[in-house]
């Protein structure tokens, strides 16, 4: 399951947005990836 944000202001001239992708790997148990993305996801 991925969540991503809306663009917030990261710096004084750059928007960014969160994506944070969560990995079941047993029941019960999940993972958390969390990144910042400057190019708005685009890599």
């Amino acid at each position: 399951m991925i969540f991503m944000t809306k663009p917030f202001r990261f710096s004084r001239d750059t928007l960014a947005i969160r994506r944070l992708t969560f990995y079941n790997l047993e029941p019960g148990k999940v993972r958390q990836h969390g990144e910042i993305l400057k190019d708005n996801g685009l890599t």
